[in-house]
């Protein structure tokens, strides 16, 4: 996608939750917009308390990238 080496913090309703955090990838030449999102929780999906975080995070990211 042609974006920058260095990521920089992209927020989220759910930082710190589970050690959620996202990063954006910026200046991508392809104009799209690359986030990565990690947690504590290895490869299992993102959840903690009745909230599915890992989900609603994407979702948001998705409703802000419609077509």
């Amino acid at each position: 996608q042609g974006c920058a080496s260095e990521p920089e913090a992209y927020p989220t309703d759910y930082d710190g939750i589970e050690g959620w955090s996202c990063a954006e990838y910026p200046g991508c030449s392809s104009g799209a917009q690359v986030v990565t999102c990690v947690w504590d929780g290895g490869h299992t999906w993102g959840r903690s308390s009745g909230t599915n975080f890992a989900l609603e995070s994407m979702l948001t990211f998705f409703e802000a990238h419609s077509r």
